[in-house]
């Protein structure tokens, strides 16, 4: 469904300016115009930040919590956070596209399969497997440092 909303299209929560310049009334970055997300509570009990993998709370409409260590018996990972947040605060998720992913220590090269950590929200590179890989770098990372890199979402 497209509406006019101060000289903008909005479709979903998809919202592109009509004016992309520094003057414009959208912003500088058409990157952040295209993120597909959800606003959902965070279950987690615990503090999450940018770039946490999660999966969906399965008690609770629109709620996600901290996705733990890889298990083939559990749910899915679900999405990467946009932002940080508290426990029972809205957190927006990106489930698609080009994410900022958390990543532990591990070192990553551009095209890593990226997989969840041992750390519940973090994530690591594992080029054994392809099964339950939830992203593909596309930035490095040297190892010893916890950062966030860009992936794409599979």
């Amino acid at each position: 469904m497209r509406f006019l909303s101060r000289n903008r299209f909005v479709r979903g929560n998809i919202k592109l300016p009509s004016s992309n310049g520094p003057n414009g009334s959208g912003g500088d970055n058409p990157k952040d115009l295209l993120t597909p997300f959800l606003e959902m509570k965070n279950k987690s009990r615990v503090p999450v930040e940018r770039g946490f993998i999660v999966r969906l709370f399965e008690q609770e409409e629109f709620a996600f919590e901290l996705f733990p260590q890889f298990n083939s018996f559990q749910p899915q990972p679900f999405g990467i956070t946009i932002a940080g947040g508290l426990p029972d605060e809205v957190i927006k998720v990106q489930y698609m596209g080009i994410a900022e992913i958390m990543m532990d220590h591990s070192e990553v090269f551009i095209g890593d399969y990226i997989y969840n950590a041992q750390t519940p929200g973090l994530s690591t590179r594992n080029n054994d497997l392809f099964t339950g890989a939830i992203a593909r770098a596309l930035t490095p990372k040297q190892e010893g440092v916890t950062q966030l890199i860009q992936a794409i979402i599979l």
